[in-house]
């Protein structure tokens, strides 16, 4: 079931999507300057952003939401690109960080600035879609998604009911990358996306998955599903690492 409003959308579509802003609002600024180019070269860019998380360090203190992605004076490209286009995103482990280390998943803030038509109120797992054709399901890696919760339920409900041609799943820490882990709970995160996201992924034609988390843009081709890691926002690049995982189709840092 859509937990949001239909859009209408033409016959093509073309949207950005990016993740990991944080810690350097003047190079997020910088991507929001090219991409306000782009609109105005082609206004169909201004469909909405996809945001695969971590839009800012801290994002359990009010602060930082206004240093890091707000401040009209660090970065006034950004919140011109935010009066003109949507932005769509889900949640990242930064948007739970309260301390160094230190995790509130309530998230109260982030929902507060992005108070979308989450399926719980104590998560943060929703869906849109953009016209008939595209259907795009935001998913909480954050609250329970094991086998037989209610958000994994809902997933496979919804990508069963769904008559969209592209069928797109969004989260923060993905299940096929490159580059440098930040602790051993990103290994468990991998896995939570290869045993419970991809049999839906594959049963249900899912074309591409969205995340960042690694601060690199790598992609890889599993079974023929695309799987993007899209963390040059803003925050610091990471060197990148091949994990020697198979089909690798691109990797840069």
């Amino acid at each position: 079931p859509d937990s949001s409003s239909t859009a209408t959308a033409p016959s093509s579509v073309r949207f950005f999507a990016y993740g990991d802003t944080r810690s350097r609002p003047r190079v997020h600024n910088e991507l929001a300057a090219e991409m306000l180019s782009m609109v105005k070269a082609a206004p169909s860019f201004g469909s909405f952003a996809l945001v695969s998380g971590d839009l800012v360090s801290r994002g359990g203190a009010e602060n930082y939401w206004y240093e890091q992605f707000f401040n009209p004076k660090k970065a006034p490209n950004l919140q011109q690109l935010l009066s003109q286009i949507p932005f769509m995103a889900c949640m990242g482990n930064h948007e739970a960080s309260v301390a160094s280390k230190v995790y509130n998943f309530n998230a109260t803030l982030f929902r507060q600035k992005f108070p979308y038509p989450y399926v719980d109120p104590n998560s943060f797992y929703w869906s849109f879609s953009y016209g008939p054709n595209l259907k795009f399901f935001i998913i909480d890696q954050y609250h329970h998604y094991e086998a037989g919760s209610q958000q994994l339920q809902w997933l496979e409900q919804g990508l069963s009911e769904s008559t969209a041609k592209w069928k797109f799943l969004v989260f923060h820490a993905p299940g096929y990358t490159c580059g440098n882990w930040h602790d051993p709970l990103d290994e468990d995160e991998m896995i939570k996306v290869r045993t419970l996201l991809e049999p839906l992924i594959t049963k249900y034609n899912v074309q591409i998955t969205f995340g960042a988390h690694n601060h690199v843009y790598c992609r890889y081709d599993v079974n023929g599903v695309q799987h993007l890691t899209l963390g040059g926002g803003g925050a610091w690049l990471y060197n990148v690492t091949d994990f020697k995982l198979p089909n690798s189709m691109l990797m840069c840092g």
